[in-house]
Formats: structure tokens, sequence, C-alpha cells
């Protein structure tokens, strides 16, 4: 049996690389033959460009969009080489298809899962795009499942505004999950079948794959601070931390921005660097959910900090019992424990399961719901 995987595996991003590597392997494991369809989103597409006037006049204020321009030039370098990186790890962990857009996405496979990810969330894609919801032409039988879909709170009003076409969407996928309970209540009232939440598929494989991918750095004794956004909390809460101790602080941002070459400073790692990074820390603070979720399956001390919209980080947290791992700034881990990863194991390995029969049953009963 073929499955083809679509997702946002072109973003040149750390959690976007790995949800989907964890997600091949996973399906490979269980035995299928597994493609991660390369369709070439323009959304996505236009994101990573290297360079376009379009982000001119992306924006009314024209102030913005000229520090957007300035910024994108200084950086040049830093992204081309990010970029080189990306492609390395797609090319030699993805068994990818061939190239493909709407018009021509392949019609050979058995089941087509879309996920994870936030693959349905319109401020990303700049409205809907049917092809993460498995909406063109497939060959009779094939089926169509959804595998941890994600989008973010803000989208809820666009959504609203736009049920229906939601609605159809999903309706039109055999078998539906979501990454978080609150998108479940979200469609649920919309949708025939039952929705399923699951975890993130980063989840669906061993720390110790991930082990094996990874470039351990360089440095040793450190407390690492990884900015999806930037955050002056998770700096202030790592001096907090390294006060007193001979640890120092590295900082990983993963939106490029000029004149930040320190020598604490990284910008511009791939995904096999960053994991090094993650794995070698005595501690992670960080804005970021896969940061964070990486974090747990390598069972590593580690605080998330709150930048609002944050229901991605607390469900996750409340799942394995880590709900305090959360902070608003460095006060409130004075008296935080270290994480006991016995307890969160346990925790952690039934959502597992649950996540894994979803998929199993997706593929293999003709319907679960």
């Amino acid at each position: 049996m073929k499955i083809g995987i679509l997702t946002f595996h072109r973003a040149e991003n750390f959690g976007a690389a790995l949800q989907v590597y964890a997600l091949q392997e996973k399906l490979k494991s269980l035995g299928y033959e597994v493609n991660v369809i390369d369709y070439r989103c323009n959304a996505i597409e236009q994101k990573y460009k290297l360079f376009t006037l379009g982000y001119f006049f992306e924006r009314k204020n024209i102030f913005i969009s000229l520090q957007t321009m300035f910024e994108r030039i200084l950086t040049f370098n830093l992204r081309k080489n990010k970029r080189s990186k990306y492609i390395l790890f797609w090319n030699k962990y993805l068994q990818l298809s061939k190239s493909c857009t709407l018009k021509n996405i392949p019609t050979s496979y058995d089941y087509y899962i879309c996920g994870s990810d936030q693959i349905w969330n319109p401020g990303i894609l700049n409205g809907i795009d049917p092809v993460f919801f498995l909406d063109f032409i497939v060959k009779k039988g094939s089926k169509k499942i959804a595998y941890a879909a994600s989008l973010e709170e803000y989208n809820y009003p666009f959504i609203n505004e736009h049920m229906n076409d939601f609605s159809k969407l999903i309706n039109n996928i055999d078998s539906v999950s979501v990454r978080e309970k609150s998108v479940a209540a979200l469609f649920q009232p919309y949708v025939n079948s039952k929705i399923t939440t699951v975890l993130d598929p980063t989840f669906l494989i061993p720390a110790q794959i991930y082990k094996s991918i990874l470039i351990k750095p360089i440095e040793t004794k450190y407390i690492l601070v990884y900015h999806l956004t930037w955050s002056k909390e998770a700096i202030d809460t790592a001096k907090f931390l390294v006060k007193n101790t001979k640890l120092k602080i590295i900082q990983i941002y993963a939106g490029l921005k000029p004149f930040r070459f320190f020598s604490n400073s990284k910008q511009n790692l791939g995904p096999e660097e960053l994991l090094g990074y993650i794995n070698n820390a005595e501690c992670i603070i960080t804005t970021s959910f896969h940061g964070m979720a990486l974090s747990i399956i390598l069972q590593k001390q580690f605080f998330v900090i709150n930048k609002g919209a944050v229901s991605r980080q607390c469900e996750l947290l409340t799942v394995v019992g880590l709900r305090d791992r959360l902070i608003n700034n460095y006060t409130e881990i004075i008296d935080v424990k270290e994480i006991d990863y016995h307890s969160v194991s346990s925790k952690l390995d039934i959502n597992i399961y649950s996540s894994e029969q979803f998929l199993i049953k997706s593929i293999e009963t003709e319907n679960i719901n």
C-alpha cells in the first residue's frame, strides 16, 4: 500500500522539517511505502524566497515594508546558507515525489495523509489551500486522512466567517484528527464524523532516531534560548538560571535578524544542528512549540515563555503533566522542581499509543468513526 503525505515540508522551519520526517518514519516502521508529495504551495514558496519585491508591497505601512526589505537584504547570506542546509535535509531524509502543483498532484496513492503542523492556518496560506484538505482528484478507492492538523487561535474569526467552506472540505476527508482539543471543538459541530485529537507526529518516533541524525555542537555546559519569536523574558530567565554557575547562554533565532553576530548567537542552523543544541543543553528556554516538543522527547529540563495565543503549548503541557513549565517570567521558576520524566513518560505513552491507533485504524479499516 502506498501512502502520500501532504504538509509544509518545504518550510525552512525546524518543526516543519521534523514533523514530516517523523510521520514518514512512523509510517515506514508500520510497513507502508511512503512518499512526501513534493507539492509546491505558492504561499510557502513565496514566504521563503531569498529575495522578492513582494515584501515591499505586502504591508500597508511603508516604514515597516522598508524595514523588512533592508532586513532581508542584510540577512541574504544567512538565509541562503540556512536554505542550503534545509535542502540537504529534505534530500537526505525525505522520500520525495516529483515536484507538483495542484494541477498535477499524483493520483497513484492508496492513501493520502494531510498533516501535521498548521496546514489549516489561513494566515500562513493567505486563505484556504484545498490541497491541505486533500480536495483534489484521486484514483477510485483511495482514502483521505487528516493527521494532527492544526492552526492558531487568531484564525478563529476568519474560520467562523468561512465555516461553510471549512466544513465542506473537512467532511470530504475519511478520517479526521487534529492536534488540539480546541481545534476539534471549533470544527466538530460542523463535521459529520468524529474528530479525534492526537499528538504531533514528532512524538511518534523514539528519541533514539533523533539522536541518530543530530549534529553534536562543540559547546558544552550551556542554557539554550530558542527564539521562535524573540523574547526578553526568555533571556532574563536564562540569566537567572546561570547566575552563580559556570554555565553560559546560547541563543538561537528561528527568524533571521541583522546585527546578531555574537559568539553566543546563532541564526542559520539546519534541523540536525538545532537538534544537537537541544540535546546537549542543560536547560532550554523557548517560545517554540516544537522546541518544547523536542525538549520533552529528549527528556530535557525546559521552560516555555508565554507570548500569548499558546493553546498549542498549554494543551500538550497539560497532557504530560507539565503545565508549570509555561511561565510569564523568571520569577515563576523559583520553586519549580526538576521534571520527573518517569511520570511524564507514563502519560505520554498512553497518548502515543492512541495516536498510533488512529493512524493504523484509519488505514486498515473502512471507517473508524
